[in-house]
C-alpha cells in the first residue's frame, strides 16, 4: 500500500514538494553547516532551485504547522530486497528541537506499516553524533561501513529489522535532531 499524503505528525506535516518550496529547500541544501555530513549538490544553487521548481524532489517536504519549511525526508528502496532507506535533512534552525526524532519515528512507522518494509537502513556520517544517537535510540544497529567511490564512503550503515523494532517512549526522546 502506498503512503497517503499529507501525513500529520507532532507539530509538522510531511507532504509533496511544490514549486514554491524550491527556494526554501535551496537555502537548506546549500547551507554548509547542514551539509557538513552530506553531499553538496553538484550544480550551482540557482540551477538546483530551478530543477526543484520543475521536477520537485524525491521524498517529502517537512512543513511546520505554522507554514515554515523545516527540511526534507525520504523513504526509498534499499539495496536488499524488502529494505527501505530512510533519510532526514533539517534546516539548522530546527536542530536540537526534537523534530528529527519525531520525523524519523513517523518515517519508521510508515515504512513498516504502509510499505511493509522488511528492514530499514540509515547511512550516517561517522562524525554526525546527533544522528548516531538518534538511530541507536530507535533501535538501529550498526551493520558495517560504506565502501567504494561514493561520497558516502566511510559512512556507517545502520539497520533496523522489522522483527526487532523498538517502541521508544512517547516523549520526544533525547534532544537529537540534526540529520539522519
Amino acid at each position: 500500500m502506498p503512503i497517503s499524503l499529507p501525513i500529520h505528525g507532532g507539530g509538522f506535516i510531511l507532504r509533496k514538494c511544490v514549486r514554491e518550496d524550491a527556494s526554501f529547500l535551496g537555502e537548506i541544501e546549500f547551507d554548509l553547516e547542514v551539509k557538513q555530513y552530506l553531499a553538496i549538490p553538484k550544480v550551482p544553487k540557482p540551477e538546483w532551485i530551478e530543477n526543484v521548481r520543475k521536477i520537485g524532489i524525491s521524498g517529502f517536504v517537512i512543513q511546520m504547522q505554522d507554514g515554515r519549511i523545516a527540511g526534507r525526508c525520504s523513504i526509498r528502496r534499499g539495496n536488499r530486497k524488502g529494505d527501505k532507506e530512510l533519510s532526514v535533512v533539517l534546516a539548522k534552525q530546527f536542530w536540537g528541537s526534537g523534530l528529527g526524532v519525531r520525523v524519523t519515528k513517523l518515517l519508521v512507522q510508515q515504512a513498516f506499516e504502509a510499505l511493509s518494509a522488511r528492514a530499514l537502513v540509515a547511512i550516517v556520517h561517522p562524525d554526525n553524533n546527533a544522528s548516531l544517537r538518534l538511530v541507536r535510540y530507535l533501535g538501529f544497529r550498526k551493520r558495517g561501513v560504506f565502501t567504494g567511490q561514493s561520497w558516502q564512503a566511510g559512512h556507517y550503515i545502520y539497520r533496523l529489522p522489522r522483527k526487532s523494532r523498538k517502541n521508544p517512549p512517547s516523549r520526544s526522546g533525547p534532544v537529537i535532531s540534526k540529520m539522519l
